[in-house]
């Protein structure tokens, strides 16, 4: 009895989309201001198309150069160099492919009125069973109470209520030596992306928090808020934010209850806070009741 191979055919119509996606958003574009490119070789376009594709079909790029070795003319080789490329600005790609998405596609179907925000969280990515990662280092896992090996995930996303958009990521190690396990490579030019993406990984998260908040100001994402637990809820990360133009809606840590920075007259430029009952009235939105 033979097996039933995997066909490549069923996967040509998701391909043409993901062309047509390319189109519309002017990827090609977006990758060459991102320093996606190669003076000789297979074109930048044909390699993401490929990684691209591979998150949808679910396969890797192993399984599909053997199941359909002429579908991918190009070897491993020279994708995973493609990839792990320093030249290349992965962060500054998708927050610019995110915010074109936002400003096409959602923000024509939105209301002036509503308020977007930004929504920023951090996540653990436990990598327990490694060894040699570079930057590997001990994070404390809040779920368990324990510190594990790896990193925290640190990510900025778009809402306007209805629609979740991420825009921009930073894989942060451990700002402290002693709680790292690996080193960053010393062949890596501090000067290239990769060097810088290093150094920002080795950063506290309250002054990632601000490098991430500023590239989606520099960039024209439209948000008026920023969103964020007591993690990174502090006096000087409020008024810096603040700063930045943004109100923030966050959970105060000294209180343990919710709290609005917004500015006020005659304050200065520091603002005020508001409690968790006045923010809906100050923000124009409904209120949302437990019970």
């Amino acid at each position: 009895m033979n097996i039933v191979p995997h066909h490549h055919h069923s996967c040509e119509p998701a391909s043409s989309k993901i062309q047509q996606f390319f189109a519309e958003f002017h990827v090609g574009q977006i990758l060459r201001s991102c320093n996606a490119y190669k003076l000789r070789g297979f074109v930048v376009m044909a390699i993401f198309l490929v990684a691209f594709e591979a998150v949808f079909q679910r396969r890797s790029f192993y399984q599909r150069k053997k199941d359909a070795p002429d579908s991918i003319p190009f070897e491993r080789d020279t994708f995973y160099r493609f990839l792990n490329s320093c030249a290349i600005h992965w962060r500054k790609f998708t927050l610019l492919l995110g915010t074109a998405i936002i400003q096409k596609t959602i923000a024509p179907l939105t209301s002036e009125a509503r308020r977007n925000v930004l929504i920023i969280d951090d996540s653990l990515f436990s990598r327990n069973r490694s060894k040699k990662v570079e930057l590997l280092a001990r994070v404390y896992d809040h779920v368990s109470g324990t510190y594990v090996k790896g990193f925290r995930m640190l990510t900025l996303g778009w809402s306007d209520g209805n629609t979740f958009l991420p825009l921009s990521h930073c894989l942060l190690s451990s700002s402290s030596k002693q709680q790292q396990l690996q080193g960053a490579s010393e062949d890596v030019d501090p000067r290239s992306n990769g060097g810088k993406q290093r150094k920002l990984a080795q950063c506290k998260a309250p002054e990632v928090v601000l490098t991430l908040l500023q590239e989606a100001r520099e960039v024209g994402v439209p948000a008026q808020h920023v969103l964020f637990d007591s993690w990174f809820c502090s006096p000087a990360s409020l008024h810096q934010i603040h700063e930045l133009g943004y109100d923030v809606v966050a959970r105060v840590k000294e209180k343990r209850e919710d709290a609005l920075l917004l500015p006020r007259p005659h304050a200065g430029r520091h603002g005020h806070l508001l409690e968790a009952e006045e923010a809906p009235r100050a923000l124009r939105v409904p209120a949302f009741r437990r019970g």
